[in-house]
């Protein structure tokens, strides 16, 4: 059963989620450039996706500190 606390240790810190905020925002703001390489956009979605991951994995790690090997 899940409580109140583990909803709060699983979820994003106000912090985290402007983090997730500047990365839409960065994208956005990316896509409205003039495109000088097709792979670039596709480039620039892969590493935003991989820092959203990043990001994402924290409440991961708060959420189970009994597997350390998530924060390793």
């Amino acid at each position: 059963m899940t409580t109140t606390e583990d909803l709060s240790t699983s979820r994003l810190t106000p912090d985290e989620l402007a983090v997730i905020d500047h990365l839409g925002a960065a994208w956005t703001a990316f896509s409205a450039l003039d495109v000088y390489h097709p792979a670039d956009a596709g480039e620039f979605a892969t590493h935003v996706h991989a820092i959203g991951r990043i990001v994402l994995a924290r409440a991961a790690c708060r959420a189970h500190p009994e597997r350390p090997w998530i924060r390793n």
